[in-house]
């Protein structure tokens, strides 16, 4: 395989493909032997992936992510073993309105960073690697807007809300 220069992952990145790793990338480590890292060594694997708002500008990316309170967020976290954080420009409509903003992981986050779904993971470095690269696919997928109407995670998210509020009257198709 060619190795990949910054150019063309500055490109990738711009495109929001972040289906990449490490490995693709042609990444060295500063470490030249492989001797010392080992699949089981305990690691931390962060990949961050643009939201496309450019592209979708009316779409409601984080609404999607994060879901009524939170839930959708919780359940990819739970499902994919990763943490998932909304991060960056509009991200203010969920943390305040602030031109940097502590989200409580000590991390500052300057306001004008371009919208991007943060995915963490720790454990021995294969495990976190899979774990990540479900994630990945995960969010991925959730990136694409669905066309009008046809948007499934949408319609379970209001409904989950309709039951949280008290408000969900659930619809007969028997009419006698």
């Amino acid at each position: 395989m060619a190795p990949i220069s910054m150019a063309d992952i500055g490109i990738l990145e711009e495109c929001g493909c972040k289906a990449l790793r490490f490995g693709e990338l042609g990444v060295v480590s500063s470490d030249s032997d492989d001797s010392m890292h080992s699949e089981e060594d305990e690691v931390t694997l962060t990949e961050s992936v643009r939201i496309p708002v450019e592209m979708y500008p009316s779409y409601n990316f984080i609404g999607r992510i994060i879901g009524p309170r939170g839930m959708t967020a919780k359940q990819l976290e739970k499902d994919t073993g990763c943490r998932i954080m909304v991060r960056g420009n509009h991200s203010n409509k969920i943390y305040g309105n602030s031109s940097q903003k502590s989200h409580g992981d000590g991390v500052q986050d300057p306001i004008d960073m371009p919208l991007r779904v943060i995915i963490e993971t720790s454990g021995p470095r294969r495990e976190a690697t899979a774990r990540i690269t479900g994630a990945l696919n995960v969010v991925n997928s959730l990136l694409i807007p669905p066309p009008d109407g046809r948007d499934e995670l949408k319609r379970r998210q209001l409904v989950e809300l309709a039951i949280m509020n008290g408000t969900y009257r659930p619809t007969c198709s028997n009419h006698n």
